[in-house]
């Protein structure tokens, strides 16, 4: 251990524990224990269906890779200059689901974890689409049953599952989005293959400190480092009725809301790019990415 990581965990444990670490006793903390972790956030949106059953999760048909849909996408200031915008990306040591849940604990006490947290986990030909941390981490630990309360599913050997959500930093600190991308394999007991946690920020902060302690949580904090973002921001423009939507199901938020039943954020609709017309008009990777979709979940957003 470096000294950087013993001093940042001398620090966390003033400040979380109010206790005091002696450098010849320091140690590796490792991924919190369950009799150490504390509920992990929920989610303020759900899926309204005709069905009286509620599910915690949308399955749909079609796709694969690394992809999930988000509320919202926070509005990096990307740039041709290189230096303005900075990413963040570190392999987490994470293999298995119950390290997933060790994991999500060290972002919890770290503000890593919102209540606009989204997911999704994808098979050959079927993806689970979710909500919340909590959600995540009961789904990962659920495969077996995912997979059999689906009679058509024939499981590939490995699921690739992403959470999005948005670092929250102190005041002062610089924040952003974020993905956790995991590769897992499918069987009795599920491993995980790889956890890479990547973020995007609007400029390299003066006071990198709370990054810092989250990674030396994680025991990688040497192996993070920021990066320049040089691209350019891109965004693909419709006009009003130019996209048909059939509309399936509809999303419910409670952020705002005067009725949480009747306040709609989103719908559940079929996928529109279908056609030549409209797939020609999307940039390669989303088109590459919706061409075997069957369903998409969009955000709504009043005039």
């Amino acid at each position: 251990m470096t000294l950087r990581a013993l001093l940042s965990q001398k620090r966390q444990s003033l400040v979380a524990d109010a206790r005091v670490t002696f450098i010849h006793s320091a140690k590796a903390r490792g991924l919190p224990r369950p009799g150490e972790r504390r509920p992990l956030p929920g989610s303020v949106t759900r899926v309204l269906d005709r069905s009286p059953i509620s599910k915690p999760w949308l399955v749909t048909r079609g796709g694969q890779g690394d992809y999930v849909f988000v509320p919202d996408i926070p509005d990096v200031d990307w740039t041709i200059a290189v230096g303005n915008g900075a990413g963040l990306d570190v392999d987490l040591p994470i293999g298995s689901v119950d390290d997933v849940g060790g994991g999500f604990e060290i972002l919890r006490r770290h503000g890593w974890l919102t209540e606009a947290g989204r997911f999704a986990i994808h098979q050959l030909g079927l993806s689970w689409h979710g909500a919340g941390a909590a959600a995540f981490v009961q789904a990962l630990s659920q495969q077996a049953e995912r997979n059999l309360a689906e009679p058509d599913l024939r499981p590939h050997g490995e699921e690739h599952a992403v959470y999005f959500d948005e670092y929250r930093p102190r005041v002062g600190s610089v924040g952003g989005p974020y993905s956790l991308v995991l590769r897992v394999l499918v069987g009795s007991t599920p491993r995980v293959l790889g956890a890479q946690l990547s973020m995007q920020l609007d400029g390299i902060p003066v006071d990198s400190s709370a990054l810092r302690t989250t990674m030396d949580a994680f025991s990688v904090g040497d192996r993070a480092a920021f990066r320049s973002l040089a691209s350019k921001k891109e965004v693909m423009a419709f006009q009003e009725g130019a996209i048909p939507l059939r509309v399936r199901q509809e999303i419910a938020s409670e952020v705002d809301a005067e009725d949480p039943d009747t306040w709609i954020s989103g719908v559940v609709a079929d996928n529109p790019f279908r056609t030549e017309a409209l797939q020609s008009r999307l940039h390669a990777d989303v088109r590459s990415v919706l061409q075997g979709v069957d369903t998409v979940v969009c955000s709504s957003s009043a005039r």
